[in-house]
């Protein structure tokens, strides 16, 4: 998610620099992510219009100042979860149906 997340910061006119201390990583970091050298399996969550939405939102609030990337990532980790992953699992193993494990907890909520 930080790979996308550094992209769409970028995108928005900030320079590695920041980009790094908004996100609490370093410039180095920042370079590898844009230039694809990591976080280049998102090809997933680029491709599911929810996410990328989210992302694309969080980055604007990030830059703004309006929010901590740690607390935007769980927000949008649950998304993950829910969108991706317990879809995944519940198409592929019909016990799973009615599945809510992943959100009953008091870490994921």
């Amino acid at each position: 998610m930080r790979s996308i997340l550094a992209k769409e910061l970028k995108d928005s006119g900030m320079k590695q620099e920041e980009i790094a201390l908004a996100l609490g990583i370093t410039q180095a970091s920042v370079s590898h992510y844009l230039k694809e050298a990591r976080g280049k399996n998102v090809k997933m969550l680029e491709e599911n219009p929810h996410i990328k939405k989210s992302l694309k939102e969080t980055a604007e609030r990030v830059k703004n100042k309006k929010a901590s990337p740690t607390t935007e990532f769980c927000v949008i980790c649950r998304g993950v979860r829910k969108e991706i992953i317990c879809k995944f699992h519940k198409d592929s193993t019909p016990g799973l149906k009615a599945c809510d494990i992943c959100f009953t907890t008091e870490v994921c909520r």
